[in-house]
């Protein structure tokens, strides 16, 4: 039998504004592969595909993430050990309408997954400017800000304001780094039944344990 429709349209995909992120290594085996290493050659690559696409857009912001370390399972160790993450490249897109992520996807030539839509709140789209350079981050490798390089304005132009991501760090340093601060006090909440548990379940190696400042303060405790 034939299901009745709901007589609700399937809801739109559609974003003002996302961050494309991808590994360097992958650019040359995507859809439409790209002879990319770095944010300048990002910005360029992508600024020409949305103008063959009809796609307008306002600025886009861009970073190589090249010292971004993970936590990955040392079996011969039996212990979690830091390893640097493969180098890859964030873009920040801020368009001038509102666009489908599909179409989005298809200008650029990768998968739609590699496209993050902002969370909602009045501080997405500043949210995602702050974490090209891990700006809020307490225990994120923090990037120079002379390392986003950037297409079109961010913001307004005006007296005080060039549109440049400097600019707009500036403007917000002070309000960053306390945001930092107290994500760092936060995980220096970790109560000492909870390390323990962390331990036994190999979630801290003893490495991390003596070696990172916040862990140490539970441990002494």
């Amino acid at each position: 039998m034939a299901k009745k429709s709901t007589g609700k349209k399937p809801k739109e995909n559609r974003v003002t504004l996302t961050m494309y992120t991808q590994q360097v290594e992958y650019l040359n085996k995507i859809e439409k592969p790209m002879n990319v290493a770095d944010a300048e050659g990002m910005l360029a690559t992508l600024d020409q595909r949305f103008k063959d696409a009809g796609i307008n857009v306002k600025y886009m912001a861009s970073i190589k993430h090249d010292k971004d370390m993970q936590e990955v399972w040392d079996e011969r160790h039996a212990e979690y050990v830091l390893e640097p993450k493969d180098d890859h490249i964030h873009t920040v897109i801020k368009f001038e309408d509102r666009v489908e992520l599909k179409k989005v996807a298809e200008a650029i030539g990768d998968a739609e997954q590699n496209f993050e839509k902002p969370k909602s709140g009045r501080y997405a789209e500043e949210n995602m400017l702050a974490y090209l350079i891990h700006a809020k981050s307490p225990s994120k490798h923090h990037y120079e800000v002379s390392e986003v390089k950037q297409l079109g304005v961010i913001g307004s132009v005006t007296e005080r304001a060039d549109g440049s991501y400097r600019r707009y760090h500036d403007e917000r340093k002070q309000a960053w780094d306390r945001q930092r601060l107290n994500a760092k006090n936060d995980e220096r909440k970790l109560s000492i039944p909870e390390l323990r548990e962390w331990v036994l379940d190999f979630r801290v190696s003893r490495k991390r344990l003596f070696t990172e400042e916040q862990l140490y303060e539970v441990y002494l405790q």
